[in-house]
């Protein structure tokens, strides 16, 4: 069932297993709401120290709508879950626990959000390790700071511990539509860009660098040339961890399959865990390249505010097209944002 832009695209939660589930040394976050959560250990991040090699002074000049028309999604393959160690522990409902950041509305009145569109929501523009124009999606999160950016790791650094693989040159710009941009755009600060260690860190259980568990990023823009920050302009969305893996959710992105990237694309169902040796949710949606580190939404208001509470992030598509997987949002996930939101 298609409504304008959007997709819906439902697909029956698969029964969870309840024998004992895979145990990993490095797990990372299993799924979403409060029936049944996967225990988590803590885990630091890393993050830029400096400046890429060959950051430009003068974004909106780099930024062109040529370039920006050039770039690529980043994304990676769906990974084979091999690991090397004997089942974890089978899930509890208290093995994390359930916070919840509430979201918040702009601090000026736009009047009812835009039907199908969250202008919280919006598209990440970055050059890639090699100078190439790279795209991802990405979103405005409530935090103490009112400038902090929600997306996948793999939008940030390539994983595999190279510290020439971060992304440079990197603008948020929220509520992006067809070339529109209602909010503005905004720089990222520089020696902000953060992702988890085990995605940062090479992995040799992994063809594509880090832990796909753990492939989650998050960054800080600059105010605008007003002054202001990122949330008083678009609003943040909420964030939500240790929600267990079976939640209603609603995932916003811009995925090259449809519309070819230029307009949100919205999808809703029930998510569900991915399987025993993985720890990440899955949900019946086929939001491809470019959709990644699109927010994953619990009590996403459509019509009113266009916020929700991110309790997700598209990291990759199945080999087949029919279901998009993130991380689960654990304790772990909870440090990482307490920890930018107060940068």
């Amino acid at each position: 069932m298609q409504r304008n832009n959007i997709q819906r695209s439902m697909r029956a939660a698969l029964a969870c297993l309840a024998a004992l589930v895979a145990a990993l040394a490095f797990l990372a976050s299993p799924a979403s709401a409060a029936p049944e959560a996967p225990s988590g250990t803590a885990e630091g991040t890393t993050g830029q120290t400096s400046a890429p090699s060959g950051q430009v002074a003068d974004l909106d000049a780099h930024w062109t709508a040529e370039r920006m028309a050039a770039a690529e999604p980043a994304d990676v393959g769906e990974p084979a879950i091999e690991p090397e160690t004997a089942p974890r522990p089978e899930s509890t409902p208290d093995a994390d626990t359930a916070r919840i950041a509430e979201p918040t509305a702009p601090d000026a009145d736009f009047g009812a959000s835009q039907i199908d569109h969250s202008y919280a929501t919006g598209r990440l523009f970055f050059d890639d390790p090699e100078g190439d124009p790279s795209w991802c999606s990405a979103s405005s999160i409530v935090s103490d700071n009112q400038s902090l950016v929600l997306t996948v790791g793999h939008c940030l650094h390539t994983g595999g511990g190279d510290e020439d693989d971060w992304s440079a040159n990197v603008i948020f710009v929220p509520g992006y539509d067809d070339g529109a941009e209602p909010r503005g755009r905004w720089d990222g600060r520089i020696g902000t860009l953060t992702v988890f260690s085990s995605w940062y860190d090479e992995d040799d259980d992994y063809d594509d660098g880090g832990n796909p568990e753990r492939d989650l990023g998050m960054l800080l823009v600059e105010p605008n040339d007003s002054g202001q920050n990122l949330t008083e302009v678009t609003g943040g969305h909420g964030f939500a961890t240790g929600q267990g893996y079976e939640q209603d959710m609603h995932i916003i992105g811009y995925p090259e399959n449809h519309e070819n990237n230029e307009i949100q694309w919205h999808c809703w169902g029930e998510t569900y865990d991915v399987g025993w040796f993985d720890s990440r949710i899955e949900i019946g949606c086929d939001l491809s390249h470019g959709a990644s580190g699109g927010p994953w939404l619990l009590e996403y208001s459509d019509d009113i505010t266009g916020l929700g509470m991110a309790n997700g992030a598209t990291s990759t598509i199945t080999d087949d097209m029919d279901a998009n997987r993130s991380s689960y949002f654990d304790d772990s996930t909870w440090d990482f944002y307490n920890e930018m939101s107060t940068s």
